[in-house]
């Protein structure tokens, strides 16, 4: 099973009426992935392809190594990857995994800013 999540966090640019929404806009969120495996490697990887600021976190960071080369920032845990970003995106392995991630010691929750909404499927 795997689970997948996404935390958004306000954005550093405020929505106001006149802003541009398109696609352009979005680029300019700062996005962190956790969890680099065999689907997240690949997902952050687009992130990087579409030239967006990508910070990444895996429990070993060899898995991060190449994204890192090509240009992903490294946080050295859940918390401090979320602290310099406008959204989180996981693909971690199950429920359990997730929950650590996101309320462990370290989890993105503990982040001083908090989140706007959150979803998961």
């Amino acid at each position: 099973m795997l689970a997948t999540s996404c935390i958004s966090f306000r954005p550093s640019v405020p929505s106001r009426p006149g802003i541009d929404r398109s696609f352009r806009r979005i680029r300019t969120l700062r996005y962190g992935f956790i969890g680099l495996g065999n689907l997240g490697r690949h997902l952050a990887a687009s992130l990087l392809r579409g030239r967006f600021d990508l910070t990444v976190h895996d429990l070993d960071r060899n898995a991060a190594a190449e994204l890192v080369t090509r240009g992903a920032k490294w946080g050295d845990d859940p918390q401090a990857v979320a602290e310099g970003v406008d959204a989180v995106i996981t693909c971690l392995p199950s429920p359990a995994v997730s929950t650590q991630v996101l309320a462990g010691p370290h989890g993105i929750l503990h982040t001083a800013s908090r989140p706007a909404a959150a979803g998961s499927r």
